[in-house]
């Protein structure tokens, strides 16, 4: 071993945890999380692990927009109280409650595939179901509370042009 090891294991060590701390640290609430969703795709897709959405209980959210080369990438925003109201009414709804596990709506073979990972902070615990593959003819697979469930999470997503539900049938308000 030479004298410069332990400066080279230091300073992987930092990059390391810089790298570790500029993908997921970052994505902090002041209070608590009510609602996260990565985006996950891999393939002819955006490849890689992305915030899709954060949001907090004091209203801010947190997202990736799509241009996951640029420094911009994230971008922050506050809930108006109309938001706030759809949001509640989405994670309140019976059926969106009752949904846990997996959900697939790939028919048929693709070179590609993407989910999302969405996790519920509820005061009697945390809420965890996948959206697997959300394009085709997913109502045949996908309960119509997801679906809402998808439309409404780009409702919050203002500052961006990426939506998983440009290739939903989203219901009208």
């Amino acid at each position: 071993m030479n004298a410069n090891s332990p400066l080279a294991f230091r300073w992987l060590l930092v990059s390391m945890v810089v790298l570790l701390l500029s993908e997921f640290g970052l994505a902090q609430c002041k209070g608590k999380p009510l609602l996260k969703v990565t985006y996950e795709g891999v393939g002819m897709v955006i490849n890689g692990k992305h915030l899709y959405l954060l949001v907090c209980e004091s209203g801010e959210t947190e997202y990736d927009n799509g241009e996951f080369q640029g420094a911009s990438r994230r971008k922050k925003d506050q809930l108006t109280d109309k938001q706030r109201i759809e949001l509640t009414t989405l994670l309140n709804d019976a059926a969106m409650r009752n949904l846990t596990g997996k959900y697939s709506g790939v028919i048929g073979f693709r070179d590609h595939s993407e989910w999302l990972d969405i996790a519920i902070f509820r005061p009697e615990g945390k809420q965890e179901l996948t959206a697997l593959d959300f394009y085709g003819d997913i109502k045949k697979s996908y309960p119509p509370s997801l679906i809402a469930f998808m439309c409404g999470l780009d409702k919050l997503r203002t500052r961006t042009d990426w939506h998983v539900s440009e290739t939903l049938t989203c219901p009208a308000n």
